[in-house]
């Protein structure tokens, strides 16, 4: 599993175990938002909730493959 990091401490998220054995379910213990493209880990911005984003205001998703994806953040 490719390592994700946090834009704003640098720490790598902690992925989670894998429930589906297919890699477009991994999913990392953090936020991503999908409008300027930045990560959170659960240090620097809470999980499980969709917090505004701290650098542009939108709604951050889990930080799961296909939204990195689209965040570009992820190939």
């Amino acid at each position: 599993m490719e390592i994700v990091s946090c834009s704003n401490c640098g720490k790598h998220l902690e992925a989670m175990p894998r429930i589906i054995p297919l890699a477009d379910f991994d999913q990392w213990y953090g936020n991503v938002c999908t409008r300027c493209g930045r990560v959170y880990c659960n240090h620097c911005l809470e999980i499980g909730t969709p917090t505004p984003c701290p650098e542009c205001g939108a709604p951050t998703l889990p930080a799961q493959r296909y939204y990195l994806r689209q965040a570009q953040v992820l190939a």
